[in-house]
């Protein structure tokens, strides 16, 4: 996963995976579950006056993505190698957390957990192998939340069962 804009300002390339099942040939539908994790690299605790974390703090902490999505997928040609674009939208759950040790007590701890609407678009390659195809794909994310807009890019890398 590779946080863009305000994301990428607070949080580390991290992991990301997707399980789906296709239904359909050149025009194809996807129903899927999304997880991402990143870690974040700064210290975005602070206080009720927005005073920030006091830098001699141990700062830890991550953010997660759980979403599931509907994609529409047009694959181009027929033979081994098969490129395709998508997009769709989805429900994503974000939650995050930051502990910080050896802080003062409104400093220790920040948690939140949100679900928005979001949307997503991209491309990926096929090449098939039998009964299964070996895939990669990149897709970026956009998710409408409260305090601004979540964009991110995971770039997918797997097997898939089926001719």
């Amino acid at each position: 996963m590779v946080p863009q804009g305000d994301l990428a300002d607070d949080a580390k390339t991290g992991f990301a995976g997707i399980a789906s099942f296709e239904f359909g040939s050149r025009i194809a539908f996807r129903a899927e579950a999304l997880w991402a994790n990143s870690d974040l690299k700064g210290r975005i605790i602070t206080d009720g006056s927005g005073v920030p974390l006091p830098d001699e703090a141990d700062v830890s902490g991550d953010v997660k993505y759980i979403g599931g999505l509907g994609t529409v997928v047009m694959h181009f040609g027929t033979g081994t190698l098969r490129p395709y674009v998508l997009g769709g939208a989805g429900y994503y759950n974000r939650s995050g957390s930051q502990r910080a040790r050896d802080a003062a007590g409104d400093f220790r701890e920040l948690s939140l957990n949100e679900s928005d609407l979001g949307f997503h678009f991209g491309a990926g390659l096929k090449v098939s192998l039998g009964g299964f195809q070996l895939f990669g794909e990149a897709r970026y994310h956009r998710v409408n939340s409260d305090d601004g807009d979540t964009n991110f890019v995971p770039i997918i890398v797997g097997v898939r069962l089926g001719g």
